[in-house]
């Protein structure tokens, strides 16, 4: 972290299975990191544009799931690197990582490509789920929905943070309290924040809240169980 900049707008956070990190650690640097600078540049991002993280520092031992105290001490190892570089949108690749940060054991794919506001710490940004790229290596067929995905990110980023896109919706509304309380509103804020809050403080995530735009429908793919293993 020593080299990492003061702020990053994007923020990659990978599996917890380094098997396609290189010997220095960097995460995604084998076939599907290739593929992610593919796609990157066809939305005129570089790799230099985003920070790569791994949720887990190292994957569990006998491919077991990570024991409780691994999640907490991953989630406040995530906390401080997102107050640290305060990232616009948090790009959760793979099923596992989009149920953990999302606190919602729903299929990535019935929420991939929906960005979300969701907040680690005191930090909010947009949550962005993604298939990995390896799912797409595996599966052809998914290359195009996560060139869709990840080409939001230029959108995303130029929101700015969730709270600075509501005060923006509020200037131009002109409407004052009133506009923020529907731009909450439509962000799925309000009582549903704290309600998921609550849900948090009671060990069950982060806070997200919902209030995300239909992705592309999906064309036929593989298996879904399958899918979910990345």
């Amino acid at each position: 972290m020593a080299n990492e900049p003061a702020c990053a707008a994007l923020l990659v956070v990978d599996g917890p299975d380094a098997a396609d990190a290189d010997a220095s650690g960097v995460g995604l640097a084998g076939r599907a990191g290739l593929l992610l600078e593919e796609l990157l540049e066809g939305v005129s991002l570089a790799r230099s544009d985003l920070l790569v993280t791994a949720f887990l520092t190292c994957a569990p031992s006998n491919d077991r799931d990570p024991s409780s105290a691994e999640l907490a001490t991953s989630f406040e190892r995530l906390g401080a690197r997102v107050a640290l570089l305060r990232p616009v949108v948090v790009v959760a690749l793979g099923g596992l990582v989009t149920k953990l940060l999302r606190g919602d054991p729903a299929p990535i794919r019935e929420c991939r490509g929906r960005e979300e506001p969701a907040t680690l710490g005191e930090h909010a940004f947009w949550l962005l789920p993604a298939f990995h790229p390896a799912a797409a290596l595996y599966a052809p067929a998914l290359v195009e929905q996560l060139r869709a995905d990840l080409g939001r990110l230029p959108e995303l980023v130029a929101r700015g943070w969730p709270q600075v896109a509501a005060a923006r919706a509020e200037r131009e509304a002109g409407e004052g309290p009133v506009a923020v309380a529907r731009v909450q509103r439509a962000a799925g804020g309000g009582p549903g924040v704290a309600a998921a809050r609550g849900r948090r403080e009671a060990g069950g995530g982060p806070v997200v809240a919902t209030g995300r735009p239909e992705p592309e429908a999906a064309g036929p793919g593989p298996d879904p169980g399958q899918l979910e293993l990345f």
